[in-house]
């Protein structure tokens, strides 16, 4: 299954502008391909989108800090996770959750969102 910018635009309420002001914010970062004028995102890569997307809502990050995380996030094949930035610090993850302030991410239900594709 691919995704287009537009399909994970309405999938996560999001404009196509924003996903793809992040993706220039973050000019080492790649993702996806290109086919004729279309970015195709396969289904990783869609929840990596949808996880970053989550993260920015949370204000954990700028893009070049955020997509590499939420690629590992997409990638870690976990159900739910927890996202947590101290003060000045990285971005850490954690499938248990943290005695501190974090953020629990439910990749299942991001999954399922993407899934009605």
């Amino acid at each position: 299954m691919t995704f287009a910018t537009s399909d994970l635009a309405g999938l996560l309420g999001l404009s196509e502008a924003a996903i793809r002001q992040w993706l220039c914010r973050a000019p080492t970062f790649h993702i996806g391909a290109v086919r004729g004028h279309a970015r195709i995102y396969n289904r990783v890569e869609a929840l990596c989108i949808a996880v970053a997307a989550e993260l920015f809502r949370h204000r954990l990050g700028r893009p070049h800090e955020v997509l590499p995380i939420a690629r590992q996030i997409a990638a870690s094949g976990a159900d739910a996770i927890w996202v947590h930035r101290p003060t000045g610090g990285p971005i850490t993850t954690t499938t248990d959750q943290p005695a501190g302030t974090a953020v629990h991410l439910p990749l299942a239900e991001l999954r399922r969102r993407l899934v009605k594709h």
